[in-house]
């Protein structure tokens, strides 16, 4: 599917998206460390949830072309790509090759295969990371973003005042992908200064809510 959605016909496209995602997500460079993360990040949102111009995403695109050439349990493989779900989730723990995560901003708590601990992943940690169905089960997405933990508090400020506002969707997850690079990038700033909700946000709650 991927490969199909950035092959070279569509490589204008892909440029196009780039640019979406990082106007969201933060601007990222070759030669920074992070990039091949973001990179990975960007391929699963441009293949799984941008919405092109006949309103479907590149998965649900070739469903729906490539379905009477589909095999077996393949049309069911594919669907599920079409109901993938990125969101900030909090790690509550892990049990029996499972890792059990709360959506913070969708809600609910999600039980997933995992069967190692992630290297460097603990109990409370917020990750930026997408569920995957496939074959009857649930999956982590390969991209993921690591929140520091010394922002764990202000994170949970800016739900709570998203909440507050009227403004607890899943555009958040991309406003604090953006912090999160701001985070790399300015070490001398305090996290509450990083990780908080933006003025504009603040404006468009108070005037939905006028």
């Amino acid at each position: 599917v991927a490969a199909r959605a950035t092959g070279e016909s569509n490589l204008v496209d892909v440029r196009r998206a780039r640019r979406e995602f990082m106007d969201a997500t933060g601007k990222f460079e070759e030669d920074e460390p992070w990039f091949e993360q973001r990179m990975a990040l960007f391929l699963e949102w441009f293949v799984l949830d941008r919405i092109g111009p006949d309103e479907m995403t590149p998965a649900e695109r070739f469903l729906v072309e490539k379905l009477d050439t589909l095999e077996g349990r393949e049309p069911q493989i594919y669907r599920e790509l079409t109901s993938t779900q990125r969101s900030l989730y909090r790690i509550e723990r892990w049990y029996s090759g499972r890792i059990e995560l709360t959506d913070m901003i969708g809600g609910g708590l999600w039980s997933v295969s995992q069967d190692e601990p992630m290297v460097g992943l603990q109990k409370g940690d917020l990750i930026d990371v997408r569920i995957v169905p496939f074959k009857g089960e649930l999956f982590l997405g390969r991209a993921m973003i690591l929140h520091p933990r010394v922002a764990i508090e202000d994170i949970q400020n800016v739900l709570i005042e998203a909440h507050k506002l009227g403004l607890l969707g899943f555009t958040l997850v991309d406003l604090l992908a953006s912090q999160r690079l701001r985070f790399e990038h300015y070490r001398h700033i305090k996290v509450k200064h990083i990780y908080c909700l933006p003025e504009e946000w603040r404006r468009r709650g108070l005037g939905a809510g006028g």
